[in-house]
């Protein structure tokens, strides 16, 4: 009787293992594109805080600087492009200022580790996949979560 019970349970274990049914969490394929959703856990636009004024500005107006949008995009060749826009309130839609960081990630797991050199020094920053869809990166100053 033992036996019957130990090929039954192999044969579920081949059966979940062929329908690709697997205890782990990992993504399995996590290059494409994904969208900066939030900094630091607030959804955008990311308030950055005051702009700094023009020389010899006099207007009362408060201008402020906020992140309004981004994108990261992981390459199957381990390289990657990390965007993200920053916006003035007092100035035209036009005047908008994009930052854009490129350079390799190795991945093991869940965690990423994302490389940027400019041929004289080298940032480091960690990542980590949630889910297939969801990707977040802390940085300093900022915490920056992605999604598909």
């Amino acid at each position: 009787m033992p036996k019957t019970f130990l090929s039954v349970g192999v044969s579920v274990a081949a059966l979940l293992s062929a329908l690709g049914c697997e205890s782990s969490t990992e993504p399995k394929s996590v290059e494409g594109r994904y969208e900066l959703s939030a900094v630091n856990g607030v959804a955008l636009p990311y308030a950055l805080g005051p702009a700094p004024r023009n020389v010899g500005d006099t207007t009362n107006e408060a201008c402020r600087l906020s992140v309004s949008d981004g994108a990261l995009t992981l390459g199957t060749d381990r390289k990657f492009v990390m965007t993200y826009t920053i916006a003035n309130s007092c100035q035209p839609a036009t005047a908008f200022a994009t930052s854009t960081e490129i350079g390799a990630y190795e991945r093991e797991g869940n965690a990423f580790d994302f490389r940027v050199s400019d041929g004289e020094k080298e940032l480091m920053f960690r990542g980590i996949a949630s889910s297939g869809s969801r990707i977040d990166v802390a940085g300093s100053p900022f915490a920056l979560s992605f999604t598909r």
